[in-house]
């Protein structure tokens, strides 16, 4: 990472306007499709792509942050060979994870497709699903490998912009030539996408930290618990958000459910900048924690936060006052929208000035907190989901969902005080 102090400001700007420019492509590919095959092809979509991020945690198993951790120990930067070895161990674990998952989609095709597609004749999308599962997980390693390596902008690049860019692509240039795009056509190239990118990550990884020199450190001991602890908060937060959603389609009408996603829309845009931060912090935490440069860590963390409300928090607070202009842009029919935008600016108010907390907790080895934290505020989610939101308004979902989110960032914020000590360096409190 670069020592001077423009560095993080200039990636975080480099990072956010890729981002910025991959959700745009994506909302692009999205009205393609709607215009294609209407609200289902919209809904198969996502359905797929929920089935590879949900299976994809399973099968990556964590390895990915376990991976970013490891990586940044002070010897690995000159030890090029423990870190290739690293990267082949967790490939056997993900490539074996993946072939049992795959096969699990072959053995069970019908009663998936009935789960999830409700039609027989859809049953080789999980077919589809089964081919490419093991390229997808290659593709989620390989993302979090290069931000280890310090290669974030083709981590980020990789990740959130080429894929739904090559598919763009070529679902365009397919219907230049046939006029018409069907949508197994359509999965076809969003997976020869993923293909094609995964293949292309390995080559330049694999160029990057291949060594003849012997490896002079042996394989860490807790590779695999760390890694498991890791899958686990990714799943939990995973099935807290999934659960508030099929609770909504219990009790709220489609009306309350497309106001409720025109506000997270908005909401998903702007965390595109601690999603940005996140990418160049991981490395930076885990390297000086690696390194017991304890001080340099606090300035690190101390930084990002300052960045991060530098660049959010005016955005949020006009939002949070205008929410009116915001919402206008979906249609004069989501301006009854305008309180639940309210609570997603509140709860975006206090992500902001604890995100760095959570990153910081995960990267100095303290993911058994990040555990607990996940699974009490998921719990109590989904209790306060089952108990309240029966009285079915849009605004208490909303109310549900953002206290959540807060929860989680305060509880976050104090457990790094406490076992990291911050607010022993008074002249570095950023609380």
């Amino acid at each position: 990472m670069p020592n001077d102090d423009t560095a993080p400001t200039k990636q975080l700007l480099y990072l956010s306007t890729l981002g910025l420019i991959g959700k745009s492509i994506s909302i692009v590919l999205a009205a393609l499709i709607s215009r294609q095959f209407g609200p289902w092809g919209i809904g198969s979509f996502n359905i797929t792509i929920s089935l590879l991020a949900f299976f994809g945690m399973l099968g990556r198993f964590g390895l990915g942050t376990s991976f970013i951790f490891y990586a940044s120990k002070p010897f690995a930067e000159t030890d090029l060979t423990f870190v290739f070895q690293l990267y082949t161990r967790c490939l056997k674990i993900i490539f074996i994870l993946g072939a049992i998952i795959s096969t699990f989609f072959f053995l069970f095709t019908d009663p998936l497709t009935q789960l999830f597609f409700k039609h027989p004749n859809e049953k080789k999308i999980i077919k589809l699903i089964a081919w490419i599962f093991l390229a997808n997980l290659l593709h989620l390693f390989n993302y979090c490998v290069l931000k280890a390596l310090n290669a974030v902008y083709s981590a980020f690049l990789l990740e959130t912009l080429l894929i739904p860019l090559a598919t763009l692509c070529l679902c365009l240039t397919h219907l230049q030539v046939q006029q018409t795009l069907d949508f197994y056509t359509l999965l076809l190239y969003f997976t020869g996408s993923i293909t094609l990118l995964a293949l292309l990550s390995t080559i330049l990884i694999v160029k990057k930290i291949q060594s003849k020199i012997p490896a002079k450190t042996l394989m860490p001991k807790q590779l695999i618990p760390r890694s498991f602890r890791h899958m686990l908060i990714d799943l939990l937060s995973y099935l807290g958000f999934v659960s508030s959603s099929l609770l909504w389609v219990l009790y709220l009408d489609n009306h309350a459910i497309g106001l409720i996603g025109a506000c997270s829309t908005i909401f998903g845009f702007i965390t595109i900048f601690i999603s940005s931060m996140n990418c160049i912090s991981y490395r930076q935490y885990a390297e000086s924690f690696n390194a017991k440069k304890y001080q340099t860590l606090y300035k690190q963390v101390k930084k990002n936060s300052f960045l991060l409300r530098a660049f959010l928090l005016p955005i949020s607070t006009l939002i949070f006052l205008f929410p009116e202009i915001t919402l206008s842009l979906f249609g004069p029919e989501f301006l009854q929208a305008k309180v639940c935008l309210q609570f997603f600016c509140a709860a975006l108010f206090v992500l902001i000035w604890n995100s760095q907390f959570s990153s910081l907790l995960l990267m100095t080895g303290h993911e058994k907190d990040m555990l607990h934290i996940t699974l009490w505020t998921s719990l109590l989610s989904i209790f306060l989901n089952l108990t309240i939101i029966k009285i079915g308004t849009v605004e208490i979902a909303t109310l549900i969902f953002c206290a959540g989110i807060i929860i989680h960032s305060i509880w976050s914020m104090l457990l790094a005080h406490k076992r990291l000590n911050l607010d022993s360096y008074n002249d570095l409190n950023f609380t």
